[in-house]
């Protein structure tokens, strides 16, 4: 030896290893926070598009409701169309029977 100290190369110092820990340690955090972030924007995406669904099948089922509704009024004053001419058949028997029968006493007071 030449009388110097040979200097030792020191790859990381200390205070060089805890500031790249906590880099790392951060850089981790920091990965997780955006990874987080992004399943929180899917999930979120997903809601509204479920929703936006939700919202059409409402508005086809109100339509589907209001025909089903129109259509059942028809029906029923087709029903009841037929029973105020079915009734009235019957009275008109009914006026033709008296009648008959009405007759056929006048026949027999005579």
């Amino acid at each position: 030896m030449n009388g110097k100290v040979a200097e030792k190369k020191v790859a990381n110092p200390p205070a060089n290893k805890a500031s790249d820990a906590l880099k790392g340690e951060l850089n981790a955090k920091l990965e997780a926070a955006e990874a987080a972030r992004q399943a929180a924007e899917d999930k979120a995406a997903k809601a509204q598009a479920k929703a936006r669904k939700a919202k059409r099948k409402t508005a086809q089922l109100a339509v589907e409701f209001a025909a089903a509704r129109i259509k059942a009024k028809q029906k029923a004053k087709k029903v009841k169309a037929k029973a105020k001419k079915a009734i009235e058949k019957e009275k008109a028997k009914a006026q033709a029977i008296l009648a008959a029968k009405g007759a056929s006493k006048k026949k027999a007071k005579k």
